[in-house]
């Protein structure tokens, strides 16, 4: 199989197939799916989960005591942050193919900085219910959600968008970064069993999908296949489910 490729979509954006190196780390390739070779199981900790701690000020984004991932702040590329997301994906020889775009804040930022990309797009919503339950909703960007229907659905108390602080503590990323990637970073949280990921099926019947690599200012590809099996290699095993079926009951 073929490396996964993809043609640039706008002047502004950039397909990047092997990101300049992290310094102090080799380069990193994209590498095409075996489905014959088993996942890599190398201990979690080899790969520091981040986060777990309050989230850096915009003015001060330097480490901290809590901090394991410092970038430059919440509109700058964290490198360190892609390339520990790139490393696993290579262990898991899951292909994947990144675009580099000016930082995106919103789904309507996304929509005109990332340029024309097939495939399919999402919105990552990280909810927090009054018993301290989370989600994690990947869903199509442009479809409704209606937040206490799905909380019925999944049998959890009425949920709330959470807060920055607790989105870095539990996803290691800022807002405008959300994304399941970042479940990378949930797989260390010592309270992990209180986090339900949810990938709607309709986003999934998309080839590839696109979703922040840990930072707002680049998308990258994956297959929906290739998700689910990085959410279980994380420990954490997504529902499958229509979201509109949360709505219409």
């Amino acid at each position: 199989m073929q490396p996964m490729t993809i043609p640039p979509a706008t002047p502004d954006a950039r397909p990047d197939q092997a990101p300049d190196a992290v310094p102090g780390t080799a380069p990193l390739r994209t590498v095409p799916a075996n489905p014959d070779q088993a996942p890599d199981t190398q201990a979690p900790d080899a790969l520091l989960p981040i986060g777990h701690g309050p989230s850096p000020s915009p003015a001060d984004p330097g480490p901290g005591p809590h901090d394991l991932n410092p970038g430059p702040g919440p509109q700058g590329i964290d490198q360190a942050a892609e390339a520990r997301l790139f490393a696993r994906l290579d262990a898991l020889d899951i292909a994947h193919a990144t675009v580099r775009h000016p930082p995106a804040h919103s789904v309507a930022d996304a929509k005109r900085l990332r340029g024309a990309l097939a495939g399919g797009h999402a919105k990552n919503l990280f909810l927090k219910s009054k018993k301290d339950e989370y989600a994690l909703v990947v869903m199509g960007e442009d479809d409704p959600v209606d937040v206490q229907a799905l909380a019925r659905g999944l049998g959890l108390a009425r949920l709330s968008f959470a807060s920055p602080a607790r989105l870095w503590d539990w996803l290691g990323v800022r807002p405008g970064s959300v994304t399941p990637f970042a479940l990378l970073n949930a797989a260390g949280h010592p309270e992990r069993a209180r986090l339900r990921v949810v990938f709607d099926a309709d986003l999934l019947a998309h080839d590839p999908l696109w979703f922040h690599p840990l930072h707002n200012a680049a998308t990258t590809a994956i297959a929906g296949a290739d998700l689910i099996r990085f959410a279980r290699d994380c420990g954490l095993d997504p529902l499958v489910r229509r979201i509109a079926d949360f709505t219409t009951g």
